[in-house]
C-alpha cells in the first residue's frame, strides 16, 4: 500500500465527520436561501 493510501480509521472518521459537516452546513444555507426567497 502507498503510504498516502494508508489511511487510519481516526482519519477516516475526521473525514466523514468534515463531509458530514460541509453538507450539514450546505443544507442550513440552502434552507435560509429559500427562506429569504419566499
Amino acid at each position: 500500500m502507498p503510504k498516502a493510501f494508508n489511511i487510519t480509521k481516526l482519519e477516516i472518521d475526521k473525514l466523514t465527520e468534515l463531509v458530514v459537516s460541509i453538507k450539514g452546513t450546505a443544507k442550513v444555507s440552502r434552507q435560509l436561501f429559500l427562506i429569504e426567497v419566499y
